[in-house]
């Protein structure tokens, strides 16, 4: 008698025929949900998650940079900012967005496993029905509102973010009642699809990247936003800041800024300028604001050097008579 050897297959590990097929072992049909996952093996592929996690927080901090010094009148390139000082700056614009999302996507899940089961299946697809509609009618006026954001950004730049939400939460619906009919169409044919077609993989593929595009839309105009509130915010409270007095060898010429010359045989430093505020000391240089600076005022960018020193004296503190 001849004894048949069967090479057994390790669990979990479909042949080579099989995995053509887009079938397991068993004969049983691959999930639907693959075709999200492959997008994002896609994407993955196309960008480094650290490098790309690296990249935004850069960009989001130097928006909020580049509109805080623009707010006084500066380029934010003058000042030198490192690296380290955009991704720090990064965290202002970036949180409040992130707990928004995360917020919105834990309502949206809860109320989904909450509303499920108080429903029968024919109550939840009469409903998916009515909704499917009206969710593609909004989706749509929503990318069309986008467009014309992108078209024409003027009208739009008091509606912070608004734009860039608009687009995703359109892509959004719109990709819910596709993905919706597609399941009707499939339960009325009593039929699944096999495997994951490329059509599929793209399709999703090109929702992840819109709806990226339109989140990282919305994070760029609310660090900006943030930028400019921040540089609102120190105009503000100038009066309550450390008052800063520069000291240098030679005439620095700050024009609206009030000047003293040291007279003294034994002054190190020729002139005193007093009524400063010092905002930031960066690249090598100081950027200071008079106290009663207004935005119709001059701001002050001097290089740190030997030939200069500062003072800082409590607020609301005079400057000495003399030097």
């Amino acid at each position: 008698m001849t004894v048949r050897r069967t090479a057994l297959r390790p669990p979990g590990r479909l042949s080579t025929r099989d995995s053509r097929n887009g079938r397991t072992p068993d004969g049983v049909d691959e999930p639907e949900g693959s075709e999200p996952s492959r997008a994002l093996r896609v994407l993955r592929t196309v960008a480094a998650p650290t490098t790309l996690l690296a990249a935004l927080l850069y960009f989001f901090g130097q928006q909020q940079a580049h509109h805080f010094f623009r707010y006084f009148g500066v380029h934010h390139s003058v000042m030198g900012l490192s690296t380290e000082d955009y991704l720090l700056r990064s965290i202002d614009g970036l949180y409040p967005p992130m707990t928004a999302v995360a917020i919105a996507t834990l309502a949206g899940l809860w109320g989904y496993r909450l509303l499920r089961p108080r429903l029968s299946d024919y109550a939840w697809l009469v409903l998916l029905r009515v909704l499917a509609p009206i969710a593609a009618v909004g989706g749509l006026a929503l990318i069309v509102f986008a467009v014309i954001a992108v078209l024409d950004p003027a009208p739009f730049i008091e509606f912070v973010a608004i734009p860039g939400l608009c687009l995703t939460i359109g892509v959004l619906l719109l990709a819910s009642v596709a993905r919706l009919r597609a399941s009707i169409t499939e339960s009325r044919r009593d039929s699944r699809p096999r495997g994951s077609p490329p059509a599929a993989v793209a399709e999703w593929t090109a929702t992840f990247v819109l709806v990226s595009l339109g989140l990282f839309w919305a994070v760029g105009d609310y660090s900006a936003a943030v930028g400019k509130g921040r540089g609102q915010a120190f105009e503000a409270n100038l009066s309550r800041m450390a008052g800063a007095t520069v000291y240098s060898k030679d005439d620095l010429r700050l024009a609206g800024v009030p000047r003293v010359h040291c007279q003294g045989a034994e002054a190190a430093y020729r002139f005193r300028y007093d009524g400063l505020t010092l905002v930031i000391q960066s690249g090598g240089k100081y950027f200071l604001l008079p106290r009663d600076w207004t935005p119709r005022a001059r701001a002050v960018v001097v290089p740190t050097a030997d030939s200069l020193r500062l003072e800082f004296t409590a607020p609301a503190t005079a400057p000495p008579p003399t030097c």
